[in-house]
């Protein structure tokens, strides 16, 4: 993808999708390493992006090894381990963990201009669509 305009809607898709708001960030969270990875690069193109804004948080099972996985996603990201917010458990034994499952990552940016950006274009794209999209 070269054109900034498809990065830009590939990371709002990610953002609609897998996305929350909040006060004074937003943030992206999966447990798939390649998109967290991706989300991540996609915002480096596309926004000039300060790295101490970023933080993650982990959502993790009861019996997960909390310490291994912070550092394996902490790696992976780039954000050290002293921005890691305190991980989120989920109590009770998982239904079925899939091979190589290391739980959720949530990663948080700390900027305001970025996520109201992408606020409005959702918001400039469901009108349009919605103008152009019959009864």
């Amino acid at each position: 993808l070269r054109d900034e305009r498809c990065l830009v809607l590939f990371i709002l898709g990610l953002y609609l999708g897998e996305g929350s708001k909040q006060k004074d960030t937003f943030c992206f969270g999966n447990s798939d390493p390649s998109l967290i990875r991706v989300w991540q690069s996609c915002l480096r193109r596309v926004f000039i992006i300060d790295e101490a804004k970023w933080a993650a948080q982990l959502s993790l099972s009861e019996g997960m090894d909390e310490r291994y996985l912070k550092e394996f996603w902490s790696e992976l990201t780039g954000i050290p381990l002293h921005r890691f917010h305190k991980t989120s458990w989920r109590k009770g034994k998982p239904r079925k963990i899939r091979e190589g499952y290391r739980g959720v990552c949530l990663l948080h940016y700390y900027d305001l201009k970025i996520r109201r950006f992408l606020d409005v274009l959702w918001e400039v794209l469901i009108e349009r669509l919605s103008v152009n999209v019959g009864p």
